[in-house]
């Protein structure tokens, strides 16, 4: 079953888990082995206080 629902910074590893792994094959082929670069990046777009970012699960899967 799919469920639509909000997350946040306490999903910041699996969201870079599956971030990672769209984002550095075809087509857009990005360099994210920095994680520190990763996290900065990741922590602009989810962990600030007027972020609104939700996740697509299937049972418990991002």
């Amino acid at each position: 079953m799919y469920n639509f629902k909000r997350i946040g910074m306490n999903e910041i590893e699996r969201i870079k888990e599956l971030f990672t792994s769209v984002f550095t094959v075809e087509p857009w082929n990005d360099d994210w082995s920095n994680q520190e670069q990763l996290d900065l990046y990741l922590s602009d777009l989810v962990g600030q206080s007027n972020s609104l970012t939700f996740g697509l699960f299937e049972d418990e899967q991002l």
